[in-house]
């Protein structure tokens, strides 16, 4: 286990934690599409400028795996868009237990599913993945009856809430496996990951958003850069720097963590109130993330990694 990097996983997921909860309250008024075009364009200038040194070596390198470079993009924007329309419809801290919770049980089910590999079925992963499993569905099952902190009860924005939390945990687990072969396979390094990511996000947001989105005030402005440099810079460097030194499954239980975070922060959001569904719901999914993690650690470097990477050649 490569301790430095998993603290480094912690120390960014607190940083994504605190972001959601801000932009599940800013959300409200400000237009999530405006925080997501400037942030990530943002972002993709500041790794961008690293590279006018390299350019031309930098542009074959990704002309030559143009095809895995497109596939993070599309894996990136699934993340953000998840991200940032979930926490604005549903309880920020609920969301990361949705989103978190399909990342351990995908990393247990790819490697089966799609070449017939059983290495990840090691009982205690299973173990793992089955509570995380139940936590998902207890958490769901709670938002839908209205027991969330969110006192009111819209189904519509229920079930967006709900669709987007999924679409980022499966994005942000299939980004988990591609960017990392695309790390080790390619030669990208963490900061040539970050200069690419983004670019069909900013398109995306440029095209669906309404004429405001070159519309200033003194509010969308500070939020935009805080956004951009504590919820986008710094965390997902982070987090990318974990990707690439440890195993897919460690990554995803650790993410799992990010609920934990997101509840206690939540608490400073005043549209927000207590809910048991919550506490409930954030306890199972970190107490069998942190088994997850314990007996990655007691067995050693599985064949996991290998398997999904397999998978992705």
């Amino acid at each position: 286990m490569n301790w430095k990097a998993l603290g480094v996983l912690v120390g960014a997921i607190f940083l994504v934690a605190l972001n959601g909860v801000f932009l599940g309250a800013k959300s409200q008024k400000l237009d999530p599409l405006h925080l997501l075009f400037w942030s990530y364009l943002g972002a993709t200038l500041f790794f961008g400028v690293g590279r006018l040194g390299e350019l031309r070596a930098f542009l074959r390198r990704c002309r030559a795996h143009a095809g895995r470079v497109l596939l993070i993009n599309v894996l990136t924007s699934g993340c953000c868009f998840g991200f940032f329309f979930a926490v604005k419809f549903i309880e920020p801290a609920l969301a990361s237990v949705i989103a978190s919770a399909i990342g351990p049980i995908l990393a247990v089910a790819l490697p089966v599913l799609l070449s017939g590999r059983k290495e990840s079925l090691e009982p205690r992963n299973l173990l793992s993945s089955v509570g995380i499993g139940l936590s998902l569905m207890l958490v769901i099952h709670g938002i839908l009856d209205g027991r969330s902190a969110i006192a009111r009860v819209d189904g519509h924005a229920n079930l967006l809430g709900i669709g987007m939390a999924v679409l980022l945990g499966v994005s942000q687990m299939l980004y988990v496996v591609f960017s990392r072969e695309l790390s080790e396979r390619g030669g990208f390094s963490v900061s040539q990951l970050m200069s690419v990511r983004f670019l069909s996000t900013i398109l995306l947001s440029f095209l669906l958003a309404d004429g405001e989105l070159f519309t200033w005030d003194a509010e969308r402005a500070w939020v935009s850069l805080l956004v951009c440099v504590l919820g986008v810079l710094i965390p997902l460097y982070m987090i990318q720097y974990s990707i690439s030194r440890l195993e897919p499954f460690v990554v995803a239980t650790v993410l799992v963590m990010q609920a934990l975070f997101m509840s206690g922060l939540q608490l400073f959001d005043p549209r927000l109130r207590p809910s048991l569904l919550s506490v409930t719901g954030v306890a199972l999914a970190t107490a069998f993330s942190v088994f997850g993690i314990y007996s990655q650690q007691r067995s050693g470097p599985p064949a996991r990694a290998a398997a999904l990477k397999g998978e992705a050649s």
